[in-house]
C-alpha cells in the first residue's frame, strides 16, 4: 500500500506538471551520479548508483506576484546491476519489496509557495507556503536558523548542509531605511537523514546509552566480565506529538539596518528543534528466577522535539575587499525538558548529558577574490547547526577555495572543515567541467576521520568518491 501511494502520487504531480509546464517557465536539472566508497572492500561491488531529476515551475501572475512549484527526485541502488534491472525489468526480483522501493525513491515536494507583492497596498511582501529560509549571514553554516531542518541522503549533503523546505507564511517589511522580515511556521519539518547516516546516528547514541546501562549493573555486584557478556537492547518509542497549544508555533523574526556600510541585524527565534533529542531514558533488567541476577537488560529510549528560543545579532559587510560576517546567538532550550540526572550522569559521554542550560554561540567569518581568480572563503565557527545543547557545543574552523580554468568552464574546488574540540576532520575536493548547453562532468570525494573519540570520525565508513553528469535546463 505504501509502495502504491509513492507511485500514484508521482504519477498525479507528473500529469499536473505536464500540464503546468504550458503556462510556467520551467528551469531544472537531470543528471547521474555514481557513488563509490572510499573506504573497505568490494568498493565497486558496495557503490551506488543513482538518477536525479530536479524541476522548478515558477510564473508571475500580473503586476500583484508569483508562484513556484518545485519537485526533487532521486532514484538510486546499491549496485549498477540492480539499477538496471529497475530501469529496464520492472518485474525484477530486486523490484518486488515494499522496503528496497522506499529505500531506493526519494521523492519530494520541494518549494511550493505564491508571493504577493503589496497586497492590498501595503508596503509589504507575504511569501505564503513550503519555501527554504536563512536568517543566518553565515555562509552555508548558521547559528540562527532554528526553523530550518537538513536534508541529507549521503555524506556530501551534510557538507553542503542542505536543508529542507519548511511550511509557513514569511513578511517582508520595508519600514523606511530598515527592513523587517518575519517567519511563521505553523508546524515543524522534522530533518530527514539517509539509512547510512541515521544508522550512525543511532548507533553512536545506542552505545553511549549502553555504557551508561552497563554501569547501573554494577549495583548487583557484578565483575566488568559479567556485565560485558549481558545483552543490551535499545528500543526507541515514537516520539511525543509536539504540543503546540503550550509552546505555540515556530516563529523567526529578523530586522536589518545599515550603519557605517555595515548590515546589522537583530534576531529573535522561537520553534522546535527538528532533530529528536534524548529526554530520558529507563534501564529494565531482565532477571534470573535462579541467580537473582539480570540475564539480559532492555533500554528505553524517551525521545522529543526540544523548543528553544534564541536571541542573535548579525552582521555583515567589507573591510577593505574583503567581505566578512559574524553572528553571536544566545540559546535559552525549554527548562525541565530533559530528565534532571542526564547532565549529570557520569557514564554518559559529555555530548550527551544533555541539560537545559542557557549558552552563547557565534561565529565569524570573510572571503577574498584574488586578482588572478582565486576565491577563498574561511569561517571560525562555535556551535555547529546540529549541536543543541551546551554540552554538544563543539570549536570549528572551515575553509572552501576555487579556480577557473581553461576560460572558466573548467572549476577546482576544496573544502575542509577540522573540529577544534575533539580533531574530527572533513575533506571534500571536486572538480567539474561545462561542456555545452548546460551539461557540466563533475567528480569529487568526501572523506571523514579525525581521532578515534571524534565526532566526525564516526562517519569515516561513508567517505566516498562521487563521479557524475548533470544537465540543466
Amino acid at each position: 500500500m505504501k509502495r502504491f501511494t509513492r507511485f500514484s502520487l508521482a504519477f498525479v504531480l507528473i500529469l499536473a506538471l505536464s500540464t503546468l509546464t504550458w503556462a510556467a517557465q520551467t528551469t531544472g536539472e537531470v543528471g547521474s551520479e555514481l557513488r563509490i566508497p572510499a573506504k573497505g572492500d568490494d568498493n565497486f561491488d558496495n557503490a551506488v548508483g543513482s538518477i536525479v531529476l530536479n524541476i522548478d515551475l515558477q510564473e508571475e501572475f500580473g503586476e500583484n506576484g508569483s508562484w513556484k512549484l518545485g519537485i526533487d527526485t532521486r532514484f538510486y541502488d546499491n549496485t549498477f546491476d540492480n539499477l538496471s534491472a529497475y530501469l529496464f525489468d520492472l518485474n525484477s526480483a530486486t523490484a518486488n519489496t515494499t522496503n528496497e522501493i522506499d529505500s531506493q525513491l526519494d521523492f519530494k515536494l520541494d518549494e511550493a509557495y505564491a508571493t504577493f507583492l503589496s497586497p492590498f497596498e501595503l508596503n509589504i511582501d507575504a511569501i505564503v507556503g513550503r519555501q527554504y529560509i536563512t536568517y543566518g549571514v553565515g555562509d552555508g553554516i548558521s547559528t540562527l536558523n532554528l526553523c530550518t531542518p537538513n536534508h541529507a541522503l549521503f555524506v556530501d549533503d551534510l557538507v553542503k548542509n542542505k536543508g529542507r523546505a519548511v511550511d509557513g507564511m514569511r513578511i517582508k517589511w520595508y519600514p523606511g531605511d530598515y527592513q523587517v522580515d518575519l517567519f511563521l511556521q505553523a508546524r515543524m519539518t522534522p530533518t530527514y537523514l539517509g539509512s547510512n547516516l541515521e544508522n550512525v546516528y543511532r548507533t553512536t547514541a545506542n552505545e553511549a546509552i549502553t555504557n551508561s546501562a552497563q554501569q547501573e549493573l554494577k549495583a548487583y555486584g557484578l565483575s566488568d566480565q559479567m556485565i560485558a557478556s549481558i545483552p543490551v537492547n535499545v528500543l526507541t518509542t515514537d516520539p511525543e506529538p509536539i504540543d503546540y497549544g503550550q509552546d505555540g508555533p515556530g516563529l523567526m523574526l529578523k530586522t536589518v539596518g545599515n550603519f557605517y556600510n555595515f548590515d546589522l541585524g537583530l534576531n529573535y527565534q522561537r520553534g522546535y528543534v527538528p532533530t529528536r533529542l534524548i529526554a530520558d531514558y529507563a534501564v529494565v533488567p531482565e532477571i534470573d528466577d535462579g541467580t537473582g541476577k539480570p540475564k539480559q537488560v532492555t533500554v528505553y529510549l524517551n525521545e522529543k522535539y526540544l523548543f528553544m528560543q534564541k536571541i542573535g545579532l548579525t552582521a555583515t559587510g567589507t573591510v577593505g575587499e574583503a567581505s566578512v560576517w559574524s553572528e553571536l546567538t544566545y540559546t535559552l532550550p525549554k527548562e525541565g525538558f530533559f530528565a534532571s540526572d542526564l547532565a549529570d550522569n557520569s557514564a554518559l559521554p559529555e555530548a550527551y548529558r544533555f541539560s537545559d542550560e542557557k549558552y552563547f554561540t557565534g561565529l565569524f567569518g570573510a572571503d577574498y577574490f584574488f586578482k588572478k581568480g582565486t576565491y577563498v572563503n574561511a569561517q571560525f565557527v562555535y556551535g555547529f547547526p546540529w549541536e543543541y545543547t551546551k554540552s554538544m557545543l563543539n570549536s570549528y574552523l572551515t575553509f572552501d577555495a576555487y579556480r577557473f580554468f581553461l576560460n572558466d568552464r573548467l572549476k577546482a574546488e576544496a573544502k575542509w572543515a577540522y573540529c577544534l574540540s575533539d580533531q574530527g576532520w572533513l575533506l571534500s575536493p571536486e572538480i567539474s567541467y561545462q561542456l555545452q548547453d548546460g551539461l557540466c562532468l563533475w567528480g569529487k570525494a568526501n572523506f571523514l576521520g579525525g581521532d578515534d573519540d571524534s565526532f566526525l570520525n564516526n562517519f569515516e565508513e561513508l567517505s566516498q568518491i562521487v563521479l557524475g553528469v548533470t544537465k540543466t535546463f
